[in-house]
């Protein structure tokens, strides 16, 4: 989940109550952070509070952010993305693999095809915020390619309509994904962090589906060039990517994509998978790692809750607290509490989201009201993730 705290959207680097937010992280006992996703291109945003990594940012905020999310040995990576036609806000010329419209009351904008000099900038400006970010103090970055932004548009036969080497057959869509792969790793080194966040299906009739998705997975883990996956799903004009429809025994069992992850698990050998998306216990986030997978993650409750690792560790929770509006879905009220949290105020969980009032005692909260209390949580989902390895800590 981006932090929306870039307060001046023209310089776009981070600021001092971002920076304390992710001194909280780092101090919580996560062993991993992903951070917020990040833009090369000041350009192509999704909102217009989102931070840039480029030629023109302040390095040194930028080295500050790395020690603050890399203090108390914690790993940390910067989560890249491009938001191709994807955005909140209004751009000149939006960009996609192909032509396409604006939907209508929804976060996708009208946007013109690339033209190869195009995806070859896009290239560019990837590969150097990478390498501005080991620059800086990072251990790596993952390629965000979900949640219907650009890279993902390319993946997906619903919005890449190309008929030259980027589109049409899978081997052409996941061209430019993995010559991306490649141009970062020669960049950066084989002792920097690659990794990438995947759809394990768009949930779309027609788009990226679930078996072209294990498909790449195994071509990264026979590749070794990648150091991990995260699997996660839907996109942003879907719903199922802001409030997953989930049967009862997923419930039960927690983890969305767990299924999914349990096709995979035993075949890989050179990578870590990264599971995302409805952990909240314990047993649960075991469970998750006795299924094969690498490494459990957790990202809203870390809004309100910054060091409940440290907590379950210790043995004073085997659970983390869950709210009402947690529940509910609701991102901007997820983003109040973290500017809570970075301006060393406590979390507080009766806060309603905007819009919409704290419900009476007595009366239930109904979800669909949480998700139509503002078009932002709508169509918003870019996940901040903070990952805990519970195997390898004490």
């Amino acid at each position: 989940m981006a932090e929306f705290y870039m307060d001046d959207v023209e310089k776009c680097d981070p600021t001092d109550v971002h920076i304390n937010l992710y001194k909280k992280w780092s101090a919580g006992g996560v062993g991993l952070i992903i951070t917020g996703h990040v833009f090369p291109d000041r350009n192509h945003k999704f909102a217009k509070e989102d931070p840039v990594l480029d030629e023109k940012s302040d390095l040194e905020k930028w080295k500050a952010y790395a020690a603050a999310c890399t203090a108390n040995d914690t790993t940390a990576v910067v989560q890249l993305n491009h938001p191709g036609r994807a955005g909140m806000y209004d751009v000149p010329d939006p960009l996609a693999p192909s032509d396409m419209p604006k939907l209508e009351g929804g976060a996708f904008r009208d946007a013109k095809g690339m033209t190869e000099d195009q995806i070859m900038e896009f290239i560019k400006k990837y590969v150097n915020a990478a390498k501005l970010a080991k620059q800086v103090g990072f251990h790596g970055i993952e390629v965000h390619c979900a949640h219907g932004f650009l890279l993902s548009q390319f993946l997906s036969p619903c919005s890449n309509k190309r008929e030259d080497k980027w589109g049409g057959s899978l081997e052409n869509r996941k061209r430019l994904l993995f010559e991306l792969f490649r141009q970062i790793r020669e960049t950066c080194g084989k002792e920097f962090i690659v990794g990438v966040k995947l759809n394990s299906s768009d949930f779309q009739k027609g788009g990226f589906s679930e078996e072209e998705s294990l498909e790449i997975i195994k071509e990264i883990d026979a590749n070794k060039e990648l150091d991990f996956v995260e699997v996660s799903g839907g996109t942003i004009e879907t719903p199922k990517v802001t409030a997953p429809v989930l049967r009862e025994s997923t419930k039960k069992r927690e983890g969305f994509f767990l299924e999914f992850a349990q096709k995979i698990t035993k075949e890989l050998k050179n990578i870590a998978l990264i599971l995302t998306g409805g952990l909240r216990s314990l047993e649960g986030m075991n469970q998750t790692l006795n299924d094969g997978v690498s490494m459990a993650g957790v990202g809203r409750p870390f809004c309100y809750q910054p060091d409940w690792p440290n907590q379950m560790f210790s043995g004073k929770i085997d659970r983390v607290t869950e709210s009402t509006y947690e529940q509910a879905s609701s991102i901007p009220w997820h983003a109040i509490q973290m500017q809570r949290l970075g301006k060393d105020q406590e979390a507080d969980l009766n806060i309603p989201p905007p819009g919409q009032e704290a419900p009476k005692k007595e009366e239930e909260v109904d979800p669909s009201g949480l998700l139509k209390s503002s078009q932002f949580c709508q169509f918003y989902i870019s996940e901040l993730n903070l990952f805990i390895q519970l195997l390898k800590k004490k």
